[in-house]
This record gives C-alpha cells, sequence and structure tokens, in this order.
C-alpha cells in the first residue's frame, strides 16, 4: 500500500463570482466557483490509497469541517444546499521526494509518472 495525500471536497448549490479562494488555514481548503455550482476542497490527510476506488469515501466529520471553513467566507454558501461530498487521492508521496513512474499493469507501453 502506499499513503497518499486524501482530500475531501464539498459542492454547494451556488454560483459565486468567478474568484478562487484559498483559505491561509492549517486545512489547505480551497474554493472555485464553477458555472452552477461552487466546488471546495481541502483537509489533506495522509492514508493509505485502498485497494478498491469504492472505497474511497469522505469522513463526515472532515466534510462538516470543510463545509463550515468554507461558508466562513460567504454567506451565499452558508444558505445554500450541499450537493455532493467526496474524496480523492492526489498522486505523488514518494519517501524521498522524487518522481514515482512505473509500467501499467495489464496495459502494454503504458507508464504513468507522477511528483
Amino acid at each position: 500500500r502506499t499513503a497518499l495525500h486524501k482530500y475531501t471536497s464539498v459542492t454547494f448549490d451556488a454560483v459565486l463570482d468567478d474568484t478562487a479562494v484559498f483559505l491561509t488555514s492549517s486545512n489547505d481548503v480551497q474554493i472555485y466557483p464553477r458555472e452552477d455550482e461552487t466546488y471546495a476542497c481541502g483537509f489533506p490527510r495522509m492514508e493509505d490509497l485502498p485497494a478498491s476506488p469504492l472505497d474511497i469515501t469522505p469522513c463526515d466529520t472532515i466534510a462538516t469541517r470543510l463545509k463550515q471553513e468554507a461558508t466562513s467566507c460567504s454567506s451565499l454558501l452558508e444558505s445554500s444546499a450541499t450537493k455532493t461530498t467526496a474524496a480523492c487521492y492526489l498522486p505523488g508521496g514518494s519517501a524521498d521526494g522524487l518522481p514515482v513512474i512505473g509500467q501499467i499493469p495489464g496495459v502494454s507501453n503504458a507508464f504513468m509518472a507522477c511528483a
């Protein structure tokens, strides 16, 4: 297993102006307006990558904390419904800090690299 940064995200049913927001908290919260919604992500945690993608789920407590930080920036977000919550893993995270590269199993002539 490989430990990677797991991020939590929340999508709000609200349209903000076209300004991305990066909070200076230790939770690395970022808010991105989209055409028909607003996306917020943050709270990176080092966790093992699950064997199955179906096991990549957000922690309810962290999703709630993310919503609290994001809604503290906008009364519009505070009054809007949450459309989705999700989690993802960012590539990278080698122990020595060097890029990771390797062949993709089962696919001929396919390699993947991440830094």
